[in-house]
Parts: C-alpha cells; structure tokens; sequence
C-alpha cells in the first residue's frame, strides 16, 4: 500500500513540476491572449427547399456558389449567389472583449445560418487554441479544414465559450464560423486567440481525472481486503458485470456528466470537453454513445431475467404479462415527461421519445427472446441490420432520390414526418 502511495506521489510531483516549464516546444504563434475583431459576416441565411430544423441547415452548404465551405479563401468583396439571391459580406468590429452583438448591425439576425469570417495573420505559425463565444449550434473551419462541429456548445455547466486546440499556417488563416442563430437564443459571438498549451499544462489537465481513478482502485482493493473471506452478499442470479456496466451507463444520465464536464472545464481539459458533447450530424461523441449504451444493456438482460424467472416455474403466459405491463409503463412514464399532461391531442403525444422508444425495444426483444432460438435471432438481426441498409441506401425519397442521408432528406425522417403520428423534438 505504501508503495502505491509513494507512486502517486511521484507522479503527481513530476505533473506539477512539468507545469512549471516554459513549454517551448509547443509555443503558441502568439504569447499573450489576441481578440479576433475584424470580421466579415453573410446571413441570415435559409433555405425554402428544406425544413427550418437546424440541423437540417447546417447541412446546407450556402457557400457552393463562392468554392463552398469547405474552400480556403474566400472574396469578401464578392456577393455570394444561393437559390436566386444575392447576398453580400458585411465588414464588422466585435468590442475590446471580442464580443459582438449582432443585433446591433442586423436587427433580423435570427436564422437558421449565419456566417462569419475572419483573416488570422500569423508570422511563424504553430499551435494555439481558440476560444469561441456563442450560445448555438455551431460548425467551424480554419483554412479549409473543419475543426468543431458543436450542438449544444452551452453544454451542463452554462458556459458561454468553447475553446479548440487549433494549428495556424505561417501567414493568412481564414476562420469560417458557421452558427445557427434561434430567435430565443442572444445573437452574440466572438473569438480570442489563446497561447497553446505546454505539455506540462496537458497533464495537469488529465491529473484530476487520474487521482479519481486512482481513489476509485484504492477504495475497491481495501474493500476487498476488508470483505476477505466473507460471505458473497450479492443477490444470486445477477450479473455482476451488467450491473456495473449499467451503474457506469446511469452514471453520466444522473448527472454525473455534469461533475466531469465541470472538472474537465476547470483544469483546462479541452480534448475531454469536447467529447462530453453531441455532433450536429456525422460522426459520434462519446456523450452521442450514452443512449445506445442503455440499449445494449437492456437488451443483454433479458436473457438472465427471463431464463432465471422460467427455472423458477414462471410460465411464459405470465411472462408475457409481465413484458406488457413494464412496456406499457416505461411508455407512459415517457410520455408525460415529454409533457403528457399538458399535451392531450395524438397529434401532440411525444411517441418517440427516450423512454418510448426502450419501451418499444424491450417489448420486441423480449418477445423474440421467448419465441426464436439463438441461432433464428441471430440470423433476424443480421436481417434487420442488412435490411435497414438496403432501405435507407436503396429506397427513393419523394423529391430527394435514393441514398441521401442527411438529416431532412432520408426515409426514416420522411417516413417519420408523413406516419408517425405525435410530437417529434424538432417540431415538426
């Protein structure tokens, strides 16, 4: 024990004394906090073809007739063309704080999209980060490349800025902020640049994290001196493994996601940050895998429940009650957290929320569970799984065609917008 303490105590001296080094090696292309205040802004931007959901505007690439957003230079002086329109760039100042309101140049700033530029000029180039103030959704691109693509960048702890570890070419950068504006949400941005971290400063950042794994594992390894030789007081019949899964899974649903965004923001931590955050669209986070993760761990257990519940003489009659009530009650909590007392129309339910959609993959496993051997419901999933793509890749949308998968254009979501009757999170 002593020596696992004398470890630790190494480590974190060597972390501390890393700190207090210069960290010449990762010098940032400026060593003193720089406010970005000369901008260009377009918008706000719409389209008529698509839906006003947000998600579905940050998908449309507004720029295609100026090189797209993705383009590494673009002409300030140049209208750009989209859908029959014309719209200019404005020059624009944010404050000495690197805050805009903007407001105060475009009274009409709310809208699905908003641009805004800037021309970073760098001697040497190098490391970084950027700081960017806003409250929206918001995808962003340094010199072509992007570099963020943030949902909710106010994340638990209501903080107002999102900081990216970035690297800037020697000369011109451009940044492309793309931002989708909602009328409740203060039209404000801005960004500062920041020194980059030092390597010293990168492990303070994840020393925190270490010295709770490490209590963690001391905790358990005295517990478990403490219990030798006593009885086992676990419940028989449980999977101790799937419990522990599902305590890490209801960790950060309960708000333990909250205390480690708020400790990852606090000791600087921006690489962790940023994956306690969904993605608008493509690609995952590690908070896009929470969700999924309660699937998984659901459905892994009904085979322990059922099998110990049939050994004990339950006939499957009556576990069928059972999966009927439990589904039908996981769907009716679910509905009035989605405001079912307030939302008593069929055209107003909330039918796939959260908790109405476990209650739909229990009923449906469960009873596959009951009625299909193991190698029938093997074979039915990789059905399904294959299936599902043939569908989404093959079948036409009205209007958009076969294989488009962005957020308003594929089957699910046209499927879902025409059948599925009720209130869906985006509105519509």
């Amino acid at each position: 024990m002593r020596r696992n303490s004398l470890r630790w105590s190494v480590t974190a001296g060597l972390l501390v004394g890393l700190a207090a080094t210069d960290g010449s090696a990762q010098a940032s292309p400026q060593s003193n906090p720089r406010v970005l205040a000369e901008w260009h802004i377009l918008g706000p931007l719409s389209t008529t073809t698509r839906p006003t959901y947000y998600r579905a505007q940050l998908e449309v690439d507004y720029l295609t007739g100026a090189g797209g957003e993705a383009n590494a230079v673009i002409n300030f002086d140049a209208p750009v063309q989209f859908e029959g329109r014309q719209f200019r760039w404005i020059p624009l100042r944010s404050d000495d704080s690197g805050t805009t309101d903007l407001r105060a140049v475009l009274p009409d700033a709310s809208g699905p999209a908003m641009f805004y530029a800037a021309a970073i000029i760098e001697g040497s180039g190098g490391a970084a980060l950027l700081r960017l103030s806003s409250v929206s959704s918001q995808r962003v691109w340094l010199n072509g490349r992007q570099i963020t693509d943030i949902l909710n960048p106010i994340r638990e702890e209501a903080t107002d800025s999102v900081t990216i570890p970035v690297h800037f070419n020697a000369g011109r950068n451009l940044l492309l902020l793309k931002i989708s504006q909602g009328a409740k949400r203060p039209a404000r941005f801005g960004a500062v640049v920041l020194p980059a971290q030092t390597f010293g400063q990168v492990a303070l950042a994840w020393l925190p994290f270490l010295l709770l794994i490490g209590l963690w594992t001391a905790i358990t390894l005295a517990a478990g001196r403490i219990r030798a030789g006593a009885p086992d007081g676990y419940a028989p019949g449980r999977l101790v493994s799937i419990d522990a899964l599902r305590g890490f899974d209801m960790f950060w649903i309960t708000g333990g996601g909250a205390v480690i965004m708020t400790l990852a923001a606090e000791a600087g931590n921006f690489g962790l940050l940023a994956q306690l955050d969904h993605q608008t669209w493509n690609g995952f986070h590690f908070w896009d895998l929470i969700f999924p993760l309660f699937l998984f761990i659901v459905g892994a257990s009904i085979p322990f429940a059922f099998a110990s519940r049939l050994d004990a003489g339950v006939s499957r009659r009556a576990l069928i009650a059972h999966i009927v009530k439990r589904s039908l009650a996981i769907f009716v909590v679910g509905l009035f957290l989605a405001g079912g007392l307030k939302r008593t129309a069929i055209a107003d339910l909330r039918i796939a929320g959260v908790l109405q959609r476990i209650a739909i993959g229990y009923f449906s496993a469960s009873l596959l569970y009951l009625h299909l051997s193991i190698k029938k419901i093997v074979w039915l999933s990789a059905a399904i799984l294959l299936g599902y793509w043939a569908v989404m890749a093959l079948v036409p949308v009205p209007g958009v065609g076969a294989g488009v998968l962005l957020p308003d254009q594929n089957l699910a979501n046209w499927l879902d917008l025409h059948y599925l009757p009720g209130h869906m999170y985006q509105g519509t």
